[in-house]
């Protein structure tokens, strides 16, 4: 090869780095995210007064409600700016006839149903309705009230998350 290819594939070899690279600085930021969130969920029930569901705790249950709501939010985002560096990456290693680099799992009933990108933001759901549930608690001290808002309000938007295929690269027509 001449210069010029050599620079080229440099480059080439660069950019498909780079991509790889910022797939694993997205999987460290949703991770960080959700540890900060451990960490002040668990110093949030620290701080709680006369147990969780005191008047007085309200506040803090209204805080963790609104953090939960922006980490579920905050995974939606996050997976889809991973998914856009794996499809580019994909996409170099297919221009240059080396998919076959490329992971591909054998489709299973199991994963067919079942996608471990879904387990973020489900937590963060998860934890919104808890929360919601806790705040409901404390303002109506109606179990079946405060209990049957958030179990709905969970399955809606899981079912709604599982269906949406958020997961999935968006296939954008050729030009």
């Amino acid at each position: 090869m001449n210069a010029i290819g050599n620079d080229k594939r440099d480059l080439v070899k660069a950019i498909y780095e780079q991509h790889w690279l910022h797939i694993r600085h997205v999987e460290n930021q949703r991770l960080w995210f959700t540890n900060i969130f451990a960490i002040l969920c668990g110093g949030s029930f620290a701080l709680m007064h006369g147990g969780l569901f005191d008047e007085a705790n309200w506040p803090i249950v209204g805080f963790l409600m609104v953090l939960s709501l922006f980490g579920f939010v905050f995974c939606l985002r996050i997976q889809d700016v991973f998914e856009a560096h794996k499809r580019v990456a994909g996409l170099i290693l297919e221009r240059y006839g080396l998919e076959h680099y490329l992971t591909r799992y054998p489709e299973t009933v199991a994963r067919k149903f079942f996608q471990l990108s879904l387990l973020f933001p489900a937590f963060f759901l998860f934890c919104f309705n808890f929360f919601l549930f806790v705040l409901l608690q404390i303002v109506f001290y109606d179990v079946w009230i405060s209990t049957l808002i958030p179990v709905l309000i969970f399955v809606v938007s899981a079912v709604a998350l599982y269906l949406s295929k958020y997961d999935k690269p968006v296939q954008r027509e050729e030009d």
